[in-house]
């Protein structure tokens, strides 16, 4: 959640809520919410793989699923094959600690245009420094596919929205 760039803020165990599950009244507590900047609200459980599949969770989520949409917002259960993905999860880490406090997106500017994307050894050749793309990366300004070691070859692409729901989903 730190490296989306639309997430303003989120929050461990945010609420608790009741529901009906059958005829019984459930009480449930999501791991975390996430704000994001337009206002929507996400509402996260973790859960190991193999818990979604037994048929009381998976009744319980898709009913929480329900339950949060008809109040606007939106639930999500992620596993660890959304979390722990080698490459991404290391990439990210890394990415995050390249994070400068001044914002880079003015440094941005400079480069040449991406359009439909280049890679980075396209942006060297055109004189982009490594660090500055390394950052612009870091604060989201661009984005590239983080399930595959970034290297020369690697393509980047001005960041979207859809750029951070990727992250999740």
């Amino acid at each position: 959640m730190e490296f989306a760039r639309g997430i303003r803020r989120f929050e461990e165990q945010p609420i608790t809520v009741e529901y009906l599950l059958g005829v019984r009244k459930r009480i449930y507590t999501p791991d975390f919410s996430a704000e994001w900047g337009d206002g929507r609200r996400w509402f996260l459980e973790i859960k190991p793989s193999e818990k979604l599949v037994e048929p009381f969770n998976a009744e319980k989520f898709d009913t929480l699923t329900q339950w949060f949409a008809s109040r606007g917002e939106r639930f999500v259960v992620l596993t660890e094959q959304q979390i722990r993905r080698p490459v991404r999860l290391r990439q990210i880490c890394d990415l995050l600690r390249e994070r400068v406090t001044k914002s880079s997106k003015e440094a941005g500017s400079f480069l040449p245009c991406v359009g439909t994307g280049v890679s980075i050894a396209e942006m060297r050749a055109a004189s982009v420094d490594e660090k500055l793309i390394r950052q612009l990366l870091a604060d989201r300004s661009l984005v590239c596919d983080l399930d595959s070691v970034i290297d020369d070859r690697t393509i980047v692409l001005p960041y979207e929205e859809a750029d951070d729901v990727a992250l999740f989903i």
